[in-house]
């Protein structure tokens, strides 16, 4: 059974990324689920993430709500996907988008405690998933409903993900920037293209960094 996990692990992005050994860790604190009908598992900004989701086989749909209670942005997702992880980074671990497990679907669940220790430990584990949020913002209708994120000081992990790390820990890149005039969606592009979490603003000789969540909305 192990090894199942560990082979799902292997496919699913971006635990792809962790070393065989990580892998086998994390499948012993796994926690297997199955949905004996179609369930709403997670509801926009009202349910807390307890932990992301890896689906082992069936179906998550996900979507936004909209004032009429219409299904809006709908994306089916299938094995091998992880769901969550921008959720608990970036919007004070309240689910972003509303989910629906279809009957007889299967998903692993990673706690939230190790998940925040692996973003803590890999940086391309970690900003993958600022990236693919970036990704998705320069889709109109998702950006539409989602609400302004937290603050980087309001979001518990990614201030922590910061201030504890040590000087030579932190990996050195080159600047990521453009003009205050560039449109935020060619903003957004340069940044998952580069696969940064923020960009700095060029104003008048005045260089400002603005966050991810401040750029892209």
């Amino acid at each position: 059974m192990q090894e199942k996990v560990i082979s799902l692990l292997k496919i699913t992005e971006p635990f792809h990324l962790l070393p065989e050994t990580v892998l086998a860790e994390i499948s012993e604190t796994l926690t297997k689920t199955e949905f004996s009908k179609d369930t709403l598992i997670y509801r926009q900004d009202v349910t807390e993430m307890t932990g992301v989701s890896i689906i082992e086989s069936g179906e998550y749909e996900t979507f936004f709500f909209d004032a009429s209670e219409n299904k809006r942005a709908i994306t089916k997702h299938h094995k091998p996907y992880c769901f969550g992880g921008i959720s608990i980074i970036l919007n004070r671990v309240r689910a972003l988008k509303s989910a629906i497990a279809k009957k007889g679907t299967v998903v692993y669940t990673l706690p939230r405690k190790e998940f925040y220790e692996l973003c803590n430990a890999y940086e391309d584990f970690f900003h993958y998933f600022t990236s693919d949020f970036g990704k998705k913002m320069l889709d109109e209708e998702f950006s539409h409903f989602v609400k302004t994120p937290a603050t980087f000081e309001e979001s518990y992990f990614a201030a922590d993900q910061l201030y504890s790390r040590k000087i030579e820990g932190i990996a050195y890149k080159s600047i990521v920037s453009c003009e205050e005039n560039t449109p935020v969606f060619e903003a957004a592009k340069m940044m998952a293209a580069n696969k940064v979490s923020c960009i700095f603003i060029k104003n008048r000789g005045v260089t400002r960094l603005l966050a991810m969540q401040q750029i892209l909305l």
